[in-house]
């Protein structure tokens, strides 16, 4: 959902409506140009990669992004009385709705060796995320998004072991008895009673 809810507020819930034919109904004029351009430049402002629409969608989302961009000067030069079809701001919004609120960095290894596309989408962008973190020196944001991506690719590599072999690495992890107490001096009184 890229933008598309920032669109809203300045619509008064208009471009969230299903049917384009009630933002047909309603007419931009010079006094939304703020409005106007405001979403023009938002979506100028889009990191490459996040728009990930089809062929035909991209070319109707350009399509629109021009015609409300011209509309926009055109009304800005005629001023007040020039009015025009508000459907380009409901089409904008509705593909941007579609597009996802982050993008990988396209340095991120490619994880080959994993073959379900999701988790590989998924622990790609954990570890995009952690590097773009650590560059930023946002070190907890780095380290739980580093954190989660290990757990991740820990969990699908026993996922991909035979269930004898998965439970003989289970058992011999150190938290597989932790219910256990160790044999050893008293431990009343410390932090492990």
């Amino acid at each position: 959902m890229l933008q598309a809810p920032a669109i809203d507020p300045a619509y008064n819930g208009l471009a969230a409506l299903p049917s384009s034919r009630r933002f047909r109904w309603s007419r931009l004029d010079v006094g939304q140009i703020g409005r106007i351009t405001a979403i023009i430049s938002l979506i100028d402002r889009l990191p490459d990669g996040l728009l990930t629409l089809d062929a035909p969608r991209y070319a109707d989302f350009l399509t629109n992004l021009e015609i409300l961009r011209v509309k926009a000067q055109v009304a800005v030069v005629r001023g007040a009385g020039y009015n025009f079809n508000g459907e380009p701001v409901w089409r904008l919004r509705h593909a941007l709705n579609d597009c996802p609120d982050e993008v990988t960095a396209a340095d991120t290894h490619e994880l080959e060796f994993i073959r379900e596309p999701d988790l590989r989408a998924d622990l790609r962008l954990d570890i995009s995320e952690a590097y773009a973190s650590l560059i930023a020196t946002r070190w907890k944001a780095a380290t739980v998004l580093a954190g989660a991506a290990v757990e991740m690719l820990l969990v699908w590599t026993l996922s991909q072991l035979p269930d004898n072999a998965r439970q003989t690495v289970v058992d011999r992890t150190p938290w597989a008895h932790a219910n256990e107490r160790p044999e050893g001096p008293s431990t009343s009184g410390s932090c492990f009673s």
